[in-house]
């Protein structure tokens, strides 16, 4: 499976592997599978089935699966939209310091996801994220830190021309006597 899955011409050769793997009680071909069918990998895409072997592989204990499962849940992908268990499943696997997780997890929190809406500990985890390497993460840090930026810039434009604009009428005012 593995030696297929990186040639997009053989991910049916590739998913007939790791349904044979499976077979064969191979746990860890069961991500695999998952994301083909969910994708369209190598096979006709097929939501319900990739949820399927997606929460099969969750519910063995597999980091990735448990945050595709969340994916399914959140978007409502082969199965019942349900924000509540796609944050347990963003949640548990987070706990395994899994970046993407971490990261999921967080916008969770920043989005009230399933969860109630905590901007200040989304915020921690996003950073947590991003300082185990999530790209996600660090992509939304920067894009976040510009944004920030961009007001201070726009607030400094505004005080800017609110003083110039005072001092210009007052002249104004001043010169006609009227203050």
């Amino acid at each position: 499976g593995e030696f297929y899955a990186g040639d997009t011409a053989t991910w049916a050769q590739a998913v007939e592997c790791y349904e044979e793997a499976r077979q064969r009680g191979k746990k860890e071909a069961t991500f695999p599978l998952a994301k083909a069918y969910l994708f369209g990998q190598g096979v006709k895409e097929d939501a319900k089935k990739g949820f399927a072997y997606a929460k099969e592989a969750a519910d063995n204990e597999d980091v990735q699966s448990c945050m595709l499962v969340g994916y399914c849940y959140e978007n409502g992908v082969g199965t019942v939209r349900d924000e509540q268990k796609a944050f347990e499943y963003y949640q548990h696997s987070a706990t395994q310091d899994n970046p993407k997780g971490l990261y999921c997890l967080a916008a969770c929190y920043l989005n009230g996801t399933g969860i109630t809406r905590d901007t200040q500990k989304g915020q921690e985890l996003m950073n947590e994220s991003a300082q185990l390497g999530c790209i996600e993460a660090q992509d939304f840090l920067e894009e976040q830190e510009r944004e920030r930026q961009r007001k201070a810039q726009e607030e400094a434009r505004a005080r800017q021309y609110a003083r110039s604009h005072t001092y210009m009428e007052c002249t104004k005012c001043h010169g006609r006597g009227t203050i």
